[in-house]
């Protein structure tokens, strides 16, 4: 008699005794009602039978865990393909109803839709390549054709500067050959008028932006050159702001600032002693709205009226006020100075497409 723990199994020396065991041990992994079978005919006690009973539910137990386990490896491997995007491959189906069949079946559903999503993603890729490098060939045409306008836009602004400055010869010699005074001073003023907007194609050649002229720098040029030509001398003082004007608005208060300096020095620089007390202060400023202009005369009462009803006011009120709209205060405290203020519907920048 052999003891195994609390049970006792007693083996009878029976013949077939090899044959019952090796029996027990191939039915140990079968169903419970053959192995029961198998324990029944064995010449053990109950309480050992029961014990072998036990033993058969937990071997049981282990091996659907090795089955499960080896289950869900299977499920890690396939998830791991899919996230390498790597999806030819499908778990096994057994065929069974229960829950890792039905998960087994789920993830082969979602590797088919990644797979799906995948080769769209990869067309739509393609197809963006694609047109990535048709845009890029359409840009650089663009780039091409924008430097070609932009070298042909200063040759222009370079020939009509010059074809201005020709004419303002022509008219120079006219003016040195006659002797009626008022065709002398009309001449002088439409000389003065030419050069103007030559000075605009000038400067415009020099700027950054198309169409975009730098008033500061427009006016200290046109300022200088009037008071050079004239033989009445004083000081001309541009402070304030830099801001950009299109091109048209720049013809118009180049015009304007032609007749207003021109005035300056006849009527009231003319009238000082010394070169000392002429002091012409243009000042500049610029809000989001409206660029504001201040004409101050030192020493004098400024006004923009001429006291004759000449071309030159004429010119004022068609181009500064008429044209650019432009709003006309006396500063405050200072009646030698005008403050002339434009809207940016009609100094702004035009923004070509």
């Amino acid at each position: 008699m052999r003891s195994f723990g609390a049970s006792k199994i007693e083996l009878r020396l029976d013949p077939n005794l090899d044959q019952i065991l090796s029996r027990l041990a191939t039915t140990l992994l079968e169903s419970t009602d053959e192995w029961q079978s198998v324990v029944k005919n064995l010449p053990i006690d109950a309480s050992t039978k029961n014990s072998l009973a036990g033993l058969h539910k937990v071997i049981h137990s282990k091996a659907d865990f090795r089955k499960f386990e080896d289950r869900i490896q299977e499920m890690q491997a396939a998830l791991m393909a899919y996230a390498k995007l790597e999806f030819d491959s499908e778990l096994p189906l057994t065929g069974a109803t229960d829950y890792m069949e039905a998960l087994a079946i789920t993830i082969n559903v979602i590797g088919e839709e990644l797979k799906s999503s995948y080769q769209l993603n990869t067309e739509q890729k393609a197809k963006l390549n694609e047109d990535s490098i048709k845009l890029k060939d359409l840009n650089d045409e663009l780039i091409s054709s924008l430097t070609t306008q932009k070298f042909l836009t200063r040759e222009l602004h370079h020939r009509v500067k010059n074809n201005l400055q020709f004419i303002s010869s022509l008219l120079w010699f006219h003016i040195k050959d006659t002797s009626n005074e008022e065709l002398h001073e009309a001449f002088s003023s439409l000389e003065k008028q030419i050069n103007v907007i030559a000075e605009v194609h000038e400067l415009m050649l020099k700027s950054r932006e198309d169409n975009a002229v730098e008033l500061k720098e427009y006016i200290t040029a046109l300022g200088s050159s009037i008071i050079a030509a004239s033989p009445i001398k004083g000081e001309l003082l541009v402070l304030g702001e830099t801001v950009d004007i299109n091109s048209e608005c720049a013809n118009y208060l180049g015009i304007c600032m032609n007749e207003l300096i021109t005035n300056t020095i006849k009527h009231g620089w003319s009238k000082l002693p010394s070169e000392e007390n002429r002091v012409l202060t243009i000042s500049i400023s610029v809000d989001e709205n409206d660029l504001s202009i201040h004409y101050q005369e030192q020493g004098s009462n400024f006004d923009y009226k001429y006291e004759t009803r000449g071309i030159g006011s004429e010119l004022l009120e068609k181009l500064l006020f008429q044209q650019l709209r432009a709003k006309s205060t006396t500063c405050e405290d200072d009646l030698g100075c005008q403050k002339f203020v434009i809207g940016k519907s009609f100094w702004g920048p035009i923004k070509r497409p």
